[in-house]
């Protein structure tokens, strides 16, 4: 939407982010700077728990929103568009909310409902479930054409099962696994190096394997770039965040029982997590001194919803916490 069409036609755009509440921020301070204008000044606001700042362009969780249309459903004729974005993030929630909205929209057929993911790869055509996946919520939602055909034309209503895929270059990704690094590291004797191939790993994170991430991180990390280390949960976030603690170069604190490598840069390690005060994490988003590299402990709060500088490597030690 260009920003001529947005003074001239908008009333309220809730947009939908199905993430963490340190993004919401983030993401509105974007959208305000590429409006040429600071957040809060009118246009551009965000609405989490204990930290509103009204606008009319709106980041909201999918809380807030379900909760707004269930206890006063005649608000949605207030607002002209509905951005529900990370879609492929499922949950009960975020269903609930797609039916209230269906329901909703066939008494209000002007909102235009716009359902994003950076995640469905519909160009790979070859590949019968991506295409599946990804008009998903273009055929739950097509009943509504009927509707908005009746009460608007013909000609106003698009066909909502086409899926508008909106491409951009990628960086290239050197894929390296556990096995390729045996020969760098002295974590196994060559007898077990052998064994990797045919062991069943628990899904933990042992001691040895946050000594190898220490060592990873050091030879990974390059002035002025980001590394990020994707863990489960908080508790090792907590527990490699205190293993690297010795290195981070802005801290005082006694580097005994580690050693750093003569050719790894200075370092600074953040923590980034939903229950980390947000005041914490926002030094993160700023750029990366040229003599230093930054270090990002991480959940999944990284993995798709924000952008971080300079990022030049990604460690994922493919665990995740599920409820069962």
């Amino acid at each position: 939407m260009s920003y001529d069409h947005y003074d001239q036609h908008l009333k309220w755009v809730p947009t939908v982010w199905y993430r963490k509440k340190l993004i919401w921020s983030r993401l509105a301070k974007r959208v305000a700077s590429v409006l040429g204008e600071e957040i809060g000044q009118g246009t551009v606001g965000y609405r989490i728990s204990g930290d509103t700042i009204d606008g009319k362009l709106c980041f909201v969780t999918v809380g807030y929103l379900l909760q707004r249309l269930v206890n006063n459903p005649e608000d949605f004729h207030r607002y002209t568009h509905v951005v529900l974005d990370e879609v492929h993030e499922r949950g009960v929630d975020a269903d609930l909310l797609s039916m209230v909205i269906k329901l909703l929209m066939h008494c209000c057929p002007k909102v235009k409902l716009i359902v994003m993911s950076a995640t469905l790869q519909v160009e790979k055509l070859p590949q019968p479930h991506n295409i599946q996946q990804a008009s998903l919520f273009a055929d739950y939602f097509a009943s509504l054409q009927k509707s908005k055909k009746q009460l608007l034309g013909q000609d106003l209503v698009l066909t909502l099962s086409e899926v508008l895929a909106v491409g951009a270059r990628c960086h290239p990704v050197e894929q390296l696994f556990l096995d390729d690094l045996q020969d760098q590291f002295d974590f196994a004797e060559p007898r077990d190096r052998r064994s990797l191939d045919n062991a069943l790993v628990e899904p933990q994170i042992s001691e040895g394997l946050m000594e190898v991430t220490c060592n990873l991180v050091q030879q990974l990390a390059q002035p002025a770039c980001t590394v990020i280390v994707f863990l489960p949960g908080i508790a090792d976030i907590t527990q490699l965040f205190e293993s690297l603690a010795p290195l981070d170069d802005t801290r005082d604190i006694s580097r005994s029982g580690i050693t750093k490598r003569a050719d790894c840069p200075r370092l600074r390690i953040f923590a980034l997590h939903s229950m980390i005060p947000r005041q914490e994490q926002e030094e993160v988003f700023n750029e990366v001194p040229k003599d230093c590299s930054h270090i990002v402990l991480a959940s999944n709060i990284a993995e798709s919803s924000l952008t971080l500088p300079n990022v030049c490597a990604v460690v994922d030690l493919a665990l995740r916490r599920s409820v069962q």
